[in-house]
């Protein structure tokens, strides 16, 4: 499992022991609620991370909700569907309907449609939330699991299949995602990689509603927010979906204005969209900043020189022959900017220089050999 995420916290859970603890909760939870629901409104409801909800439509008992319940407490899930889906029928803006159809869909694996049930149900009664989430990240944690168990025996159809599901139910945790981007990029499936990119960076700006997360914790869901967007911008750059990239790497810019990768990769972004008066400007400015590093340059180089600034390439790439005065390419590209810009002069030394790096080129010798004409 080299690469993906191990859904840690999901250990010790995969016999579906917390999935049946948080039902009981939730039937305790849903039936308290319909107590107070007979006195009328008793005010808004705060979760215990601060959250205000909107009242609703509080749920009410009927006679489709009592023998649903009932079905379920004994297992008897096919009937307790049945009944709750009459429920939803006859009283379709009463939530505890589409509440008791959820938890029974779970308990049958019809996740997609328990998903719809529960966010019906959090529609009309917002607070409900409170009930649905424990009941979300338990089946996230047996679809994660699941997940893990069919890439482990070569199912990649059936590793995917568990992971989106997982991630639909639950996506304040980033792991299903996460391993799916990265199942995806192996794969060459850019639009999907980008996809689940996209829902990791949703779920990972979302907090819980039921717990308050410590700061450690908080932190560390930003860093990996942040580090899941550059792999969302590199994605972006590589399908020319530029406009995209620059929404996004001007975020970045925001909190990071002197990273020389984000401001680099604004620059293509800029250049994507064939503004490259733009661009240029930046890789200018990049170019006059002292201590950039070998990869920086070499980047600022082949920008420049796409952009047909052909001295202010050859500028970065000879700085770059500084830091690897060996190196083959970093002279070639020196070179073929001097070439590009017909600075005879200084390519007759330059070429030199490569001939002696590269005796044997036949372009190192042909381009010495024109400078000196």
């Amino acid at each position: 499992m080299v690469g993906f995420w191990d859904g840690r916290r999901g250990r010790g859970l995969r016999d579906g022991s917390r999935r049946r603890f948080g039902s009981a909760l939730l039937f305790a939870s849903a039936f308290l609620v319909v107590g107070c629901a007979s006195r009328g409104p008793i005010g808004p409801i705060v979760s215990p991370t601060g959250f205000v909800y909107e009242l609703g439509t509080q749920p009410v008992t009927s006679r489709f909700s009592q023998t649903a319940a009932l079905f379920l407490t004994k297992e008897l899930v096919d009937r307790a569907l049945e009944r709750a889906l009459l429920g939803v029928d006859s009283e379709p803006e009463n939530p505890i309907h589409h509440m008791l159809a959820g938890l029974a869909y779970v308990r049958l694996a019809q996740y997609g449609e328990a998903h719809a049930m529960f966010a019906e149900a959090q529609r009309i009664y917002p607070a409900y939330e409170l009930d649905i989430a424990p009941e979300r990240e338990a089946a996230w944690i047996e679809l994660f699991n699941a997940g893990v168990t069919s890439y482990r025996e070569g199912d990649v159809e059936g590793t995917i299949e568990a992971w989106e599901q997982a991630a639909m139910m639950w996506d304040l945790r980033p792991d299903a995602s996460l391993n799916l981007a990265n199942l995806f990029e192996r794969e060459g499936r850019w639009d999907d990689a980008i996809g689940a990119y996209q829902r990791a960076v949703a779920g990972l700006e979302r907090r819980p509603v039921t717990r308050v997360l410590p700061q450690e914790e908080l932190q560390a869901r930003e860093d990996l927010k942040i580090r899941s967007e550059e792999s969302l911008v590199q994605l972006f750059l590589f399908t020319e979906r530029f406009a995209e990239a620059e929404q996004l790497l001007r975020r970045h810019l925001q909190g990071d204005p002197t990273s020389v990768q984000v401001r680099s990769d604004l620059a293509a972004a800029l250049h994507g969209l064939e503004r490259d008066a733009e661009a240029v400007a930046i890789y200018t400015r990049l170019l006059s900043e002292p201590g950039l590093e070998a990869g920086d340059l070499f980047n600022v180089g082949i920008a420049l020189y796409g952009a047909n600034d052909f001295m202010a390439a050859a500028e970065a790439f000879e700085r770059l022959t500084r830091l690897q005065p060996d190196s083959r390419d970093a002279w070639f590209n020196y070179t073929n900017a001097l070439f590009a810009a017909e600075s005879w002069e200084s390519l007759a030394l330059v070429g030199d220089r490569l001939t002696e790096l590269d005796p044997l080129g036949e372009n190192a010798g042909l381009i010495a050999a024109r400078a000196y004409l």
